[in-house]
């Protein structure tokens, strides 16, 4: 064979080599290891079996995969041509997989466990983004807010907000979904002049001020908040509001809700749990239940000491004192305030010890401490007292202590008929216990001579 001849078998051979490569590569097709998602997608693209490839993919513009209880999104970031993406009402926590669908403009990602939404940020294309009931951080929302420039729809309902963070900014917004949330304040509203729906049901608004001077606003649904004044939405279209005939502050579809109709006037405690039914009402606990959170706990007592009446945090510790906030509730006791429990296990309140040798003296704490075992004749520990230490230099939260005899003797000889613990805590001051009396049985003499 020719020198000529040689190079155009070896060209060949390496074309051949490549599409052989190629055909391979193509053969793989793309993965989608959530089976949900890999059936909605073949059901759009029409290809029921066989590989599904990148070109396959790169035709999808629309893509409805809500409600299939998809997990995982993988194979996501091959449909670079997608615009509508609505993936609501699945069990997805990481969309890590969107941050390069740079054309997406529409996006629903609402009832999902979302852990993180930072990629969100990316998708700067974005005109209509829905994150309800996510289980996200609400801190960071702000961030990806900053750069969602054109968003003219959101939906943040249930996402546990408690202000409007950057929502102020968006410039374009003319849909706004914040229901069920925790805000208070809407100031930043007023700067939202192209907004003409907005839902704010159920959150903590008693001021609309705001709104007076959004002219494009059409509708508004303001249920479920505490307002008096509606004057600054007369200009509005349909307004969705509670009403308060009786003038108790309670509205009056809350009072039928729990009371059957609208004789309370908010001054009582129905459920006798330290709420008043006005605070029950502006709280959101329940006025016929002294429980709302069947934590074990008042409503009004956690409200009074800075817990959360509507969470179980029972076992939760306030002050870190080594008691839950359930035992401070117990023992009366301040959940904020470090707190030390001291009681003395035996021997029992007037018992009868024996003359030859002492007992065991045993206790307990709620904590760790050092303790002192003090003795005296007189119930004040003013006369007679004789303070034994035990077990020096360590820090325990249940100890014992016998006396020696030489102890025990002391003790008898100075006619002492009451105990008690002396202990300090670690980060606090000296405690002492309860006090318990005691008699020590003396020995009878001998009645017979020795050499009876």
């Amino acid at each position: 064979m020719t020198a000529s001849g040689k190079r155009l078998a070896a060209t060949i051979l390496v074309i051949v080599s490549v599409l052989s490569l190629v055909g391979f590569a193509m053969a793989d097709g793309i993965a989608f290891p959530d089976p949900a998602l890999e059936a909605v997608i073949r059901e759009q693209l029409g290809v029921p079996v066989g590989d599904i490839q990148d070109s396959d993919l790169e035709t999808l513009d629309v893509l409805d995969a809500s409600g299939l209880g998809i997990v995982d999104i993988t194979g996501l970031a091959h449909c670079v041509n997608l615009e509508v993406l609505n993936l609501s009402e699945n069990a997805i926590a990481d969309i890590s997989e969107l941050v390069g669908l740079q054309n997406l403009t529409m996006l629903d990602l609402s009832d999902n466990p979302l852990e993180e939404i930072a990629p969100l940020a990316e998708l700067t294309a974005l005109t209509s983004l829905s994150l309800a009931y996510g289980r996200f951080n609400p801190d960071d929302l702000d961030e990806v807010l900053t750069h969602l420039v054109n968003l003219e729809s959101l939906d943040v309902s249930g996402d546990r907000l408690t202000g409007m963070g950057n929502l102020p900014s968006l410039s374009k917004i003319e849909r706004l979904i914040l229901a069920d949330n925790r805000i208070g304040s809407i100031s930043g509203l007023r700067n939202c002049s192209r907004l003409s729906y907005l839902n704010l049901y159920k959150n903590n608004i008693t001021d609309i001020s705001a709104l007076a001077d959004l002219g494009a606003l059409l509708f508004v649904d303001l249920h479920g908040n505490v307002i008096a004044d509606f004057s600054p939405v007369q200009h509005v279209a349909t307004v969705y509001r509670d009403t308060d005939a009786d003038h108790d502050h309670l509205l009056d579809t809350w009072e039928v809700t729990h009371f059957g109709n609208l004789s309370k006037d908010g001054k009582g405690d129905s459920d006798n749990d330290g709420l008043s039914d006005l605070r029950e009402y502006q709280r959101n606990t329940n006025p016929k239940d002294a429980d709302t959170d069947t934590d074990g706990m008042a409503d009004g007592w956690e409200v009074a000491n800075g817990l959360n009446p509507l969470a179980d945090d029972a076992l939760d510790d306030k002050d870190g004192d080594g008691l839950s906030n359930l035992q401070e509730y117990m023992s009366g006791t301040d959940p904020g305030m470090w707190t030390l429990l001291l009681s003395l296990l035996g021997p029992e309140d007037g018992a009868v010890l024996p003359d030859k040798y002492g007992p065991t003296f045993v206790w307990q704490c709620s904590g760790e401490v050092r303790f002192k075992v003090e003795f005296a004749s007189k119930a004040d520990f003013s006369k007679n007292l004789l303070t034994l230490p035990a077990r020096k230099n360590k820090w325990l939260s249940r100890s014992s202590f016998t006396p020696t005899s030489s102890q025990w003797k002391t003790i008898r000889t100075k006619g002492c008929a009451y105990w008690r613990v002396r202990v300090k805590a670690q980060g606090s001051g000296e405690h002492l216990s309860e006090v318990r009396t005691f008699t020590i049985q003396r020995a009878r003499p001998n009645r017979f001579p020795f050499w009876w």
